[in-house]
């Protein structure tokens, strides 16, 4: 499952699929600590042009069925599962309000003959967003608040000795209560280039992608935290990035990109999820 390879088959969670009205969206924001509340009309229209995209390349979309017993939280799919060779990994989430996700999945997986190779149990934990297949052989894994070292290792030993998992310890950055994972500062483009935020990058990931021969496409301090970082790769040279980012837009069209934007206010902005936390990979070609 290379993070560039061309996507074929994908997961998706509508935001009507996990609330009824803008009132279950008021109830719900504070506590999520969200930094505003989404407008859930405008988060609906946002979503579909997010899946009109990925349905122009091509790829095959599969949404997840409603559950009343999800958060917000729910919409960023990505966290709740990991997509290995043998098949999808159920998370175990660091964030408490998000532990029935993953296992709200395992229906879904089973009725479109996903394969499930495992689940993480406690103590371990670990979302989606810390991980990154930089290769056909390669995992890499981020050490965060939601992602533990006993999460790591299920993952290293479910796949077994013909794959290599390198963690990396991740900044404290603004601790526990934020979301900050591994894919908030690396999104791989293609096989020679990423998209990275070095100041919050650890020196040993930054290292390993210099001895791939990988460029590293560096996002500027404005663009942070509007999610520059947060880019879904969907194949032959194509990406999702939420609008906003005109510096980094610029940079990857000057590598050959091809970049389709999307509006983020109520989607991405207010629970700090892009493009890639909005999606989960669920087949690329080989």
């Amino acid at each position: 499952m290379i993070e560039t390879a061309p996507l074929k088959k994908i997961l998706l969670r509508a935001p009507g699929a996990i609330v009824h009205d803008q009132q279950d969206v008021t109830a719900q924001w504070q506590s999520l600590n969200y930094l505003q509340e989404p407008d859930l009309a405008a988060a609906t229209k946002e979503h579909e042009l997010l899946a009109s995209i990925i349905k122009g390349i091509g790829a095959e979309i599969i949404y997840a069925d409603n559950n009343d017993t999800l958060s917000l939280d729910a919409l960023y799919v990505r966290d709740a599962a990991l997509p290995l060779p043998s098949g999808m990994v159920l998370a175990r989430m660091g964030k408490e309000a998000r532990h029935r996700e993953p296992e709200s999945l395992r229906a879904i997986f089973k009725a479109n003959n996903i394969p499930i190779a495992g689940a993480i149990e406690a103590p371990g934990t670990l979302e989606g967003g810390d991980c990154v297949w930089i290769d056909a052989k390669t995992l890499l894994i981020g050490r965060t608040w939601r992602t533990n070292q006993s999460g790591i290792d299920q993952v290293a030993k479910i796949l077994g000795d013909d794959y290599q998992v390198l963690g990396f310890d991740m900044p404290n950055y603004k601790g526990p209560d934020d979301v900050f994972h591994l894919m908030s500062v690396l999104s791989p483009i293609n096989a020679r280039l990423v998209v990275g935020y070095p100041p919050l990058m650890p020196v040993a990931l930054v290292e390993f992608l210099h001895a791939q021969n990988m460029t590293i496409l560096p996002v500027a301090n404005t663009e942070f935290n509007s999610m520059a970082c947060n880019i879904l790769a969907l194949g032959n040279d194509q990406v999702i990035l939420l609008k906003g980012n005109p510096l980094i837009s610029k940079a990857l069209k000057n590598e050959g990109i091809m970049v389709h934007e999307i509006a983020g206010e109520n989607i991405s902005h207010p629970g700090q999820g892009g493009p890639t936390c909005l999606t989960l990979p669920l087949v690329r070609e080989n």
